[in-house]
């Protein structure tokens, strides 16, 4: 931005000097004015030209602050409480209970709910693109899935408008990458 303000001084600076030269050879009453005007404008753009305009970066100091963090161990006798919407697993080799939260994403833009399994069964809502349902049941020998959106609308859905999630285990929030 400087760069423009130093090149459109030094223009308006060389003009007006050559317009108080011109008034100064035709021996014209108002030569004194295009001179002073000349010369103000060569003391602002020196003015200008010589001053600091850095365009550097204030730092802030910053002190990186360690997480508090705490872990617990848990053992197998202890009760868990579940999210809703979790279905407890059988018990894996080391005693620990799989948490599995069957989830899926929508991947069109009006996903329809149904009553049934069936394109002709009444509707009862939509659901918007990328909006994360709950899969209550999953029929393998069926292309419908039943869904709860988690805002009252619970239902069937086409299971080739899902895009289903990978399974949470132990807590852990799954990987969505959405795009490429």
């Amino acid at each position: 931005m400087w760069s423009w303000l130093f090149i459109g001084l030094i223009v308006i600076t060389c003009l007006l000097c050559l317009t108080s030269v011109a008034q100064l050879e035709l021996k014209k009453t108002s030569a004194r004015i295009w001179t002073l005007l000349a010369c103000c404008s060569m003391a602002v753009t020196l003015t200008v030209l010589f001053n600091n305009h850095s365009t550097e970066m204030q730092e802030y100091p910053y002190q990186f602050k360690t997480p508090n963090i705490v872990l617990k161990e848990l053992k197998p006798q202890e009760v868990i409480e579940q999210a809703p919407g979790t279905v407890t697993g059988e018990l894996e080799g080391n005693g620990v209970t799989k948490m599995v939260n069957p989830r899926a994403m929508v991947i069109v833009n009006n996903l329809n709910i149904r009553d049934a399994a069936d394109i002709n069964a009444p509707l009862q809502g939509n659901v918007a693109y990328g909006q994360i349902v709950m899969i209550m049941d999953n029929p393998v020998d069926s292309d419908w899935a039943k869904i709860d959106t988690g805002t009252g609308i619970i239902g069937w859905a086409a299971k080739r408008y899902l895009n289903m999630l990978p399974e949470e285990q132990s807590g852990q929030e799954p990987e969505i990458k959405l795009g490429g």
